[in-house]
């Protein structure tokens, strides 16, 4: 799932031989050092265009993956699922509510971590009020 998020410069392809030219072509002429270099400097400049393109590209790409990163930073949990079970039970709850207590819990992380940052001799009562409460 993670691996979808993060493109990389291979999910765009470059070919330079694909870059269109927008002037018309040319008429068969004599060959001149002058149109010679005119033809060089044509082909420096798509070959300058893609290059451009493929940094402008990787750029992108770059943001991309910072931009994914800080998503899942920000919505990593704090603790695993197993040690928020713990957490529970540790803290007195009704046994038959802790399923429930556990499933709203992992749903709302700004709540859970609540939980976690709450005195441990007062955290049944925080998450009944949180839980259980209208």
């Amino acid at each position: 799932m993670v691996s979808s998020l993060d493109p990389s410069v291979k999910d765009f392809p470059i070919n330079l031989d694909d870059v269109e030219d927008d002037d018309p072509p040319h008429k068969a002429q004599s060959e001149s050092s002058k149109k010679t270099r005119r033809a060089a400097n044509k082909a420096k400049d798509t070959s300058s265009e893609g290059v451009l393109i493929a940094e402008q590209i990787q750029g992108m790409v770059s943001a991309m993956k910072e931009g994914n990163q800080v998503f899942r930073d920000r919505y990593a949990s704090q603790i695993s699922g197993e040690d928020t079970f713990k957490l529970i039970q540790e803290s007195g709850c009704d046994e038959d509510k802790i399923d429930d207590i556990y499933c709203f819990l992992m749903n709302d992380l700004s709540k859970l971590r609540a939980v976690i940052q709450c005195p441990p001799h007062r955290r049944k009562k925080v998450i009944m009020q949180m839980v259980f409460s209208d």
